[in-house]
């Protein structure tokens, strides 16, 4: 079921409006691979919406790895010079 229907439902079964920031103009786009066009979030299933959370918390805590890997090889934080910050972001968007 997609989101928009299930926010619907969830404002009937509890007798509540529709938060105002869960409207159309206030959701962001998803960028799908195998459509090859960018889906507001709200006409997206709820399976798929969970999927792409779910990939991106594993991707963000597969970054925080990788720079506490990277800060502890130099022995200081990366936060210390943030051109060397910027640039070891870079890298590891780059591998992903």
């Amino acid at each position: 079921m997609k989101i928009d229907k299930l926010l619907e439902l969830q404002s009937v079964i509890e007798g509540r409006a529709i938060p105002s920031d869960m409207h159309d103009d206030n959701m962001p786009f998803y960028y799908s691979e195998s459509k090859d066009q960018h889906i507001n979030i709200l006409f997206m299933d709820l399976v798929h919406v969970m999927r792409v959370l779910k990939k991106s918390l594993e991707t963000i805590e597969g970054m925080k790895e990788e720079i506490c890997e990277l800060e502890g090889e130099r022995h200081q934080p990366v936060i210390a010079n943030p051109e060397n910050k910027a640039e070891k972001i870079w890298n590891i968007l780059q591998e992903k």
